[in-house]
C-alpha cells in the first residue's frame, strides 16, 4: 500500500510551484473543494484494487492536495484580520492533527482481534469510513462562504501594509499588485527562492520531506512487516498512527 503513495509524493513535492496561480485562478474555496475531490479520490480507489488505478489515483492527489494546501492557507488569511490570523491558523493546524490519532482510534478497533491478516471486509469497511469522511469534508469546503473582491481587497491591502506578518500568505498578498499571468507567477515563485529568508527555510523543508517520506512510506512499512514483535503488527500501526500527532 505504502508504494502507491510514490506519485502523491512527487508530484505534492513538485506542484506547489505551479500551484499559487492555479489557485488565483479559482479561488481558494473552489481549490479546496478540487483538493478535496482528489483525496476522495484516492481513497475510493481502494475500494477497487487495481494497480493502475491506485497509481493514477496517487498522481490525482499529489496535484489536488497541492491545491488544498495553497488553498486553505489563501481562505485563511483572506478571512482573518491580522488579530485573528494567528490564533485561526493554530486551530486549523491543532484540527488537521486531530485527524491521526481519531484515525488511529478508529483502525485499532479494527484491527485489535489480534491477527496478523486483514480481511478484505475489514479493508473495505475502513475505506468506505474514510471515504465518507473525505466526502463530508469536500462537501463542507463547498458550503464555506466565497470572499467577495472587495472583501479581499480591503484584507490584502491591510496585509500589505504589515509585511512582517509571519502568517500571512503570500499568495493572496500578491493579489493585492498588478495581477501576473501563469509565467510571470511562477517566474516570482522561484525568484522568491533567492531570498536569503527561503533560503534559510529551504534547510527546514528538506528535513520536514525526508521526515515526511520516512514516516509515511518507510516507517509504517517496516512496522508492517516486521514479525519478531509479540503483538499484532496492525496493532503497532494504528498505535503509531494514533500517537504520532502527540
Amino acid at each position: 500500500l505504502q508504494k502507491h503513495k510514490m506519485p502523491h509524493l512527487t508530484l505534492l513535492t513538485n506542484m506547489p510551484a505551479i500551484t499559487a496561480p492555479v489557485v488565483q485562478k479559482l479561488s481558494a474555496k473552489w481549490s479546496m473543494v478540487i483538493g478535496g475531490v482528489t483525496y476522495s479520490t484516492f481513497l475510493a480507489s481502494f475500494l477497487y484494487l487495481r494497480t493502475e488505478l491506485l497509481y493514477a489515483a496517487s498522481a490525482f492527489l499529489g496535484f489536488g492536495a497541492s491545491l488544498a494546501w495553497v488553498g486553505q492557507g489563501n481562505y485563511l488569511t483572506l478571512a482573518s484580520d491580522k488579530a485573528t490570523v494567528g490564533k485561526n491558523a493554530a486551530i486549523v493546524w491543532a484540527i488537521f492533527q486531530l485527524s491521526l490519532p481519531t484515525g488511529g482510534l478508529f483502525l485499532y478497533s479494527q484491527f485489535r482481534d489480534g491477527s496478523s491478516e486483514m480481511s478484505s471486509d475489514t479493508v473495505r469497511l475502513i475505506f468506505i469510513v474514510f471515504t465518507c469522511m473525505a466526502v463530508v469534508g469536500t462537501a463542507l469546503f463547498a458550503l464555506l462562504k466565497q470572499m467577495r473582491p472587495e472583501e479581499q481587497l480591503e484584507r490584502l491591502l491591510e496585509y500589505e501594509s504589515d509585511r512582517e506578518s509571519p502568517s500571512v500568505d503570500s499568495v493572496a498578498v500578491t493579489v493585492v499588485k498588478k495581477r501576473h499571468t501563469v509565467i510571470e507567477e511562477i517566474v516570482q515563485t522561484f525568484k522568491l527562492l533567492q531570498s536569503g529568508n527561503m533560503i534559510c527555510l529551504v534547510v527546514v523543508f528538506l528535513y520536514s520531506g525526508i521526515l515526511l517520506t520516512f514516516w509515511s512510506g518507510v516507517y509504517g512499512t517496516c512496522l508492517t512487516f516486521t514479525r519478531q514483535f509479540t503483538v499484532s503488527t496492525k496493532v503497532l500501526l494504528a498505535l503509531n498512527a494514533a500517537w504520532y500527532s502527540a
